[in-house]
């Protein structure tokens, strides 16, 4: 419908063509903008290694924003949806969390949503306060 705008689809991705070819399916649909989501804590994002299972590969994270940016045009958002990564002892780290939005903004995302909490485990995905 005309008037459900901004639009935007949320993506579980793990191949940066695909992704590149979905975001400009998306668009060509009539999508404002493409999350990837980095977030996902949930058994079939781990059996799939994609959510917040892939993560911990800033590489693959960055070329899918950046396959994404390619593709579609500077006025097609391309987001992403992260947790708080982990640093030292498996700690909650700030430090990791900002580095790895930064690699995704240089990668070309427009705009990254931080769910604030580590990944846990899927059996524990709700545990513990937010960690700001």
């Amino acid at each position: 419908r005309p008037e459900d705008k901004p639009l935007f689809v949320q993506f579980a991705a793990t191949d940066p063509d695909v992704f590149a070819s979905a975001c400009a399916e998306a668009r060509a649909m009539g999508a404002d903008g493409a999350d990837l989501n980095i977030g996902c804590p949930q058994r079939r994002a781990r059996e799939g290694v994609y959510g917040s299972w892939m993560q911990e590969d800033w590489n693959l994270c960055a070329a899918l924003i950046a396959a994404a940016r390619a593709r579609c045009p500077d006025e097609f958002a391309i987001t992403a949806k992260i947790r708080v990564q982990y640093g030292a002892c498996d700690q909650p780290s700030t430090e990791n969390t900002v580095a790895f939005a930064k690699r995704l903004e240089a990668a070309g995302a427009s705009l990254i949503a931080l769910h604030a909490r580590v990944r846990g485990s899927p059996e524990r995905r709700r545990d513990g306060a937010a960690d700001l």
